[in-house]
């Protein structure tokens, strides 16, 4: 196994998937390579609901063009595989979507964005939310990759899935879809249909309550106000990372000299998002 506690195959599959064309889409279909997933989906397991699979990732994008960040390109790459990668793959995309598959207690609850009448797939489960563990560790692999080639925007791509995939978020998705309650149609009505560019959860915060609490409740479809103080009170949670000073400087020197052996100093502190009374 590897350093990040992968398959030597599997990275040896990851090595040859990496491409300097690869966009957030690519890199998720390049994490299905790895040979642990043949201990999830062995057997009949490889083929049994992948159908339905397959038509409830489709059918979630009647919530808008790259409701789930499942582009016509990704479309195509998903049917183009076969074998226990297309199921992978599949599941993935479904898992990145909160895509409903079943009724039981894993999948149930408002953050789905479309049901599944098919008890057919009950098993599919625990198998779609086996597969998100084994997709981050090989991420990791990836990651190593990229760095290794130096590529931006691969690297970049691949940092973009760890976030995915930690978060349950599509590519390209509305950062407030972390906040709970928040579904992508609901993120569009609060973002405006004018926006060119997603509301970030700091945004969101940043603005005056008034104004916070029309955008998200005083719209039809959007939260109760319930609903709404509990999103705000996660977000009023959440780590954020402030820079407030990065300099260089010489161990007993006031100033940088030619030749010195020199440190970064990096002074950070976490302000939540929406704090007030923040010393300065």
């Amino acid at each position: 196994m590897t350093k990040e506690k992968v398959l030597l195959a599997s990275a040896g599959n990851l090595f040859r998937e990496y491409s300097e064309d690869l966009t957030d889409g690519g890199v998720v279909n390049a994490l299905t390579c790895g040979e642990e997933y043949k201990d999830v989906l062995s057997g009949h397991k490889a083929d049994t609901g992948l159908g339905k699979v397959e038509k409830l990732v489709g059918e979630s994008e009647n919530f808008g063009r790259g409701a789930i960040g499942l582009m016509p390109s990704d479309q195509q790459t998903l049917e183009s595989n076969d074998g226990i990668r297309r199921k992978t793959l599949a599941l993935l995309w479904a898992y990145l979507g909160r895509v409903k598959l079943d009724g039981s207690t894993l999948d149930d609850g408002e953050l789905h964005y479309i049901s599944a009448p098919y008890p057919e797939v009950s098993n599919l489960v625990p198998e779609k939310y086996e597969i998100a563990p084994l997709a981050l560790a090989l991420n990791e692999s990836f990651t190593s990759i990229s760095l290794a080639y130096g590529n931006v925007a691969q690297i970049l791509a691949a940092y973009h899935a760890s976030q995915n995939l930690i978060q349950a978020i599509p590519p390209n998705a509305s950062p407030l879809l972390q906040l709970p309650y928040i579904t992508p149609s609901i993120a569009r009505l609060i973002e405006g249909p004018s926006a060119r560019d997603h509301l970030t959860i700091q945004e969101f915060m940043a603005l005056p309550e008034y104004k916070r609490r029309k955008l998200a409740t005083d719209q039809p479809n959007v939260l109760t106000p319930s609903q709404y103080n509990t999103a705000v009170s996660v977000a009023r949670q959440l780590p954020l990372l402030h820079l407030e000073k990065v300099f260089f400087k010489v161990t007993g020197e006031k100033f940088v000299t030619t030749g010195s052996l020199v440190q970064m100093v990096i002074k950070a502190r976490i302000i939540p998002p929406g704090s007030g009374s923040v010393p300065p």
